[in-house]
């Protein structure tokens, strides 16, 4: 079966313009990794570019959350 994926793109700018956004991001990136629920998407993996950094996910159709 072919598998779809979500991928959060963050442009590398931004980590030098937002203040403790590097942070933020590896503080995301780590609870992502370490969380096993149904109700939480899941993180397969992330990468880096020379200009983002990309986290790979579930993807989730059928609408927004509320």
């Amino acid at each position: 079966s072919q598998q779809h994926y979500a991928a959060k793109v963050i442009p590398k700018h931004l980590m030098n313009t937002i203040h403790k956004f590097e942070a933020f991001l590896r503080s995301e990136i780590f609870i992502l990794t370490k969380c096993r629920n149904e109700n939480v998407i899941s993180f397969k993996e992330n990468l880096s570019t020379s200009k983002s950094i990309v986290i790979i996910m579930e993807l989730c159709q059928g609408g927004m959350l509320r």
